[in-house]
Order: C-alpha cells, then sequence, then structure tokens
C-alpha cells in the first residue's frame, strides 16, 4: 500500500508470465506445465534462465545480434546446457508418446512429427532429407517457447499499466467485452476474440508504444540477381549487397510522430 496515493501497488509481470508459459507449454509442448498453481514448476524455471541476464549473457546476446564471427569463435550459445537439456529431452518425451499413442491434437508437436516422418520417408528413398539433426526438431518448439512467453507476458503487462493510466480506455474495453460476452451466450471463442475491435486498437497501441524489440535484424541473402537487393521500386537509388546486415529500428520509427501519428489516430 502507497500511503501518500492510498493506493495498492500490484506486481502482474510475474503472474503474466506464468500465464503464458502455460500457455506455451499446451501449445508447443502438448502438456500441462501448471506455472500458475507451481510458480516453481520446471518450465517457469527454465523460463527465467533463459532471460536471466548477467553481463556474460549480454555480451552474448550482443554477438548474436552486431558481431556474429564471435559467436563462432566463443561457441556462444542462446541456451545454457541446462536449459538446452530440458527443452530437448521434454521435446523428446513429447513427441514419442505422441506417436506411440497416435494422438492428433494439430499442434506444433503434431507438425514435427510430420517433418520428422517425411525426413525418415526420404532418407530410406536415398533423398537429403529435410531435416536430419535431431536438435533441429527441438530447436523449433525452443524458439516457440523462448520467443513467445516472455513477448506476450510483456505485451499484457504495459497494457494493464496503460489501462491503469487511462480509465477510459479500461471502462470503454470492459464494455466490449461484457457485450460480447453477453451476446455469445457466455462462450468464449476464437470468433469472439477475433471480433473485439477495440481490444485490437488496445493491443497494437500497446506494441506501438512498447515493441518486444526495439530493432529487427535481417540480411541481404543470395538470389539469381547478383548484384544484390534493389530499392529502385521504392525509389531509392542504392542496391542492397549479398550478406549486408540490415537494421530496422522498430521502437524509433514507431516514436517517430511523421510515421506513428496517423495509426495512432486510426486506432481509436
Amino acid at each position: 500500500m502507497d500511503a501518500k496515493t492510498n493506493s495498492t501497488i500490484l506486481e502482474v509481470k510475474e503472474p503474466n508470465a506464468l500465464y503464458t508459459t502455460d500457455v506455451i507449454a499446451i501449445t508447443a509442448y502438448g502438456i500441462q506445465a501448471n506455472s500458475l498453481n507451481d510458480p516453481n514448476g520446471i518450465f517457469r524455471k527454465s523460463g527465467k534462465k533463459i532471460f536471466n541476464f548477467t553481463w556474460l549473457r549480454s555480451m552474448e546476446f550482443k554477438a548474436f545480434f552486431f558481431i556474429p564471427i564471435m559467436v563462432k569463435i566463443f561457441r556462444f550459445k542462446v541456451f545454457s546446457k541446462e536449459a538446452s537439456s530440458f527443452l530437448r529431452e521434454t521435446i523428446k518425451h513429447v513427441m514419442e508418446e505422441r506417436i506411440k499413442r497416435g494422438n492428433v491434437r494439430n499442434d506444433l508437436i503434431d507438425i514435427l512429427i510430420k517433418f520428422k516422418q517425411e525426413a525418415e520417408e526420404e532418407l530410406r528413398e536415398g533423398k537429403k532429407p529435410f531435416i536430419l539433426e535431431k536438435d533441429a526438431l527441438a530447436a523449433q518448439a525452443a524458439i516457440f517457447f523462448s520467443a513467445g512467453f516472455e513477448t506476450s507476458s510483456a505485451t499484457m503487462s504495459f497494457a494493464m499499466f496503460e489501462m491503469a493510466h487511462n480509465p477510459d480506455v479500461q471502462r470503454r474495453l470492459r464494455e466490449e467485452l461484457c457485450e460480447a460476452y453477453k451476446n455469445n451466450d457466455g462462450k468464449i471463442t476464437y470468433e469472439l476474440i477475433m471480433g473485439l475491435k477495440y481490444m485490437d486498437n488496445v493491443v497494437k497501441e500497446v506494441l506501438r508504444r512498447y515493441p518486444p524489440l526495439p530493432f529487427l535484424d535481417r540480411a541481404c541473402t543470395p538470389s539469381a540477381n547478383k548484384e544484390g537487393y534493389s530499392l529502385k521500386n521504392f525509389g531509392i537509388d542504392f542496391t542492397i549487397p549479398h550478406n549486408m546486415p540490415v537494421y530496422i529500428p522498430s521502437q524509433a520509427l514507431h516514436m517517430d510522430p511523421k510515421v506513428s501519428l496517423s495509426t495512432t489516430l486510426s486506432y481509436f
């Protein structure tokens, strides 16, 4: 309780992270993590370790984005050995159980199983399979896990923060939710969520103000055009050479009045 403002300070980041961890666990791995009931569960612990930054981890991530040659020299890893082992063994166990039982959930696990079966079939036919390394499948689920729960929980937390500072927005959003819930006989469905126009606007504005990544990094990959990628079609007399890194400052663009003002007004 804050004595000066007579208000209670609530930390929402951790509950949101527990919730999104459960969502990612059931979506990517097909298992119940129960992080909300057990905050110290293995899935939540592994998620924390991925984003537990020390000065060394900070240097490693800087190398991933800006000095990739150092990644090969010093063999930097995105995941720690412990986290990698957990994710690898988990995805292996879940896939084996899914194949054994023959369950079909139409989720990420089923997609990875399909890739694995196609690769094995190509190998039997003497073709080069699309996926050969056993870690390739685990890597897909690991990326889904690491990139999913943290970005989603952060967006949810910032949305709550902004609604606390803008009660009119919170009130209008609540009215939309209550009306949609009532009109749908009290059932929460995918179609109901997709029809919430004002909520969509709120989320977009939150992502504009607090983008999960401050910049996007890409590289010009070799193509049939030996000179690289030409920007003449965009009115720019410049050709991006092959393998040239390109950094897009998304946060700066979002905060630039010349770019973002008209978009922000259209949301509300």
